[in-house]
């Protein structure tokens, strides 16, 4: 499958500057809970708590050691997230017709809900080129 930073060219420097900090998965989990929202990088009752939540208290506190109780914008990452998205759905398809035999047709029905997508979306995104469509790519 794929991992986020095989889709980094999508990703602002900010976001960047996270995974360097706290790693990928860490940095997906603050994307998916925070993006789109400023966020205050500090000890204060609302937003560390909220931040530890979601990430753990080394985590939280890593971040809050490098953006120096700043506001940050956090972007939400839509082309990044959605290109990640693709490339797993690509992926599980592949590995679904591969694995357990299943025809294309048996493989939407059993994806395209839990990706939440429709069936006609889901044969675009097995059509078309990814940046990171290959089947056995390491897992996210």
């Amino acid at each position: 499958m794929c991992e986020l930073e095989q889709v980094e060219a999508y990703l602002p420097d900010v976001v960047q500057e996270m995974v360097s900090v706290i790693g990928l998965p860490a940095t997906e989990k603050v994307i998916q809970h925070f993006g789109g929202v400023d966020f205050r990088f500090s000890l204060g009752k609302w937003y560390f708590p909220k931040m530890v939540e979601v990430i753990g208290k080394e985590s939280a506190d890593s971040l809050r050691r490098y953006f120096k109780r700043e506001k940050i914008y956090i972007p939400r990452c839509d082309r990044a997230l959605r290109a990640l998205r693709n490339a797993r759905f690509k992926a599980e398809f592949e590995a679904l017709k591969r694995e357990q035999a299943l025809s294309g047709n048996m493989a939407m029905i059993a994806l395209c809900p839990k990706y939440g997508i429709s069936e006609r979306y889901g044969w675009e995104i097995v059509r078309e080129r990814l940046p990171c469509a290959t089947a056995q790519q390491g897992l996210f």
